[in-house]
């Protein structure tokens, strides 16, 4: 029987250590300097430990965000968005800056614009055996992805593109993954205009035959070269906060769009 080096990695981590499997492979393939086998093992840990955040049901340590989501609100009806643009960006963005005051936005939107671009060219791609990966939105530089209906406001369709999006290959449930690269504390909750951003997505029109749509931020912290996982935070399509939270704050940003285009 020929093994390959995907097999070994493979290999139950309660019966073979990393010891193990990286012994197996230079007895396999040689030397270690003529291939990555230690990036490749590093890569493929760092995949299982992901998948085992993704569907953990553990308690989450830490405080949630502390914004009031009344005070949030009365903000969102207060501070219409300054220019429509129909995609999902662009309704996040405006809930981004309603927490901070106007004269801190323009630093934190070049900040929020750098901590993308280093999750985009450093967090790798999220793999598994029984899931497809159907979409990557990471490096196409634009919202302008994946019709949703849902959220059409005066007759235009929202769009938008999620980071990763993979199938389950047995069942047909869609898990949504957004890759988040910050400085700052990560809420046990994420953050307000995450929650929005995964809940848009989870109404993409591509994805409503799917029997469950699983939601999913996953928030690194940055200390150059390299990216630390902080937190996963997740959700299904029907969670009935989320659902309640999100769908207000998109009824508000809604109204201000058909007020400003019915003036």
């Amino acid at each position: 029987m020929q093994f390959s080096k995907a097999d070994i990695l493979a290999l139950d981590p309660s019966l073979f250590s990393l010891e193990d499997k990286s012994a197996l492979i230079r007895h396999l393939y040689g030397d270690a300097k003529e291939w990555t086998w230690k990036s490749d093992l590093q890569t493929k840990l760092r995949f299982a430990w992901r998948w085992e955040e993704l569907k953990s049901s553990a308690e989450p340590k830490g405080k949630p965000f502390y914004v009031n989501f009344d005070q949030l609100c009365l903000a969102a009806k207060k501070n219409p968005p300054g220019v429509f643009s129909p995609t999902v960006s662009a309704f996040t963005d405006w809930i981004f800056r309603l927490y901070f005051p106007p004269k801190e936005n323009v630093s934190l939107r070049n900040g929020k614009l750098v901590e993308r671009e280093i999750a985009r060219r450093h967090i790798p791609l999220l793999t598994h055996d029984r899931w497809k990966l159907i979409h990557d939105g990471r490096g196409d530089g634009s919202d302008d992805g994946m019709n949703i209906s849902p959220l059409a406001i005066k007759n235009t369709l929202m769009r938008g593109s999620p980071d990763l999006v993979l199938r389950e290959k047995r069942t047909g449930k869609i898990l949504i993954v957004e890759l988040k690269a910050t400085n700052r504390e990560a809420p046990t909750d994420g953050w307000p205009n995450l929650q929005a951003q995964l809940w848009a997505y989870s109404q993409i029109d591509a994805f409503q035959d799917a029997p469950e749509i699983i939601l999913a931020g996953e928030i690194w912290g940055f200390a150059l070269p390299r990216l630390t996982w902080r937190r996963t935070v997740r959700w299904k399509k029907g969670d009935a906060a989320l659902e309640q939270r999100c769908t207000l704050l998109f009824n508000i940003y809604k109204s201000h769009i058909e007020s400003a285009r019915n003036s």
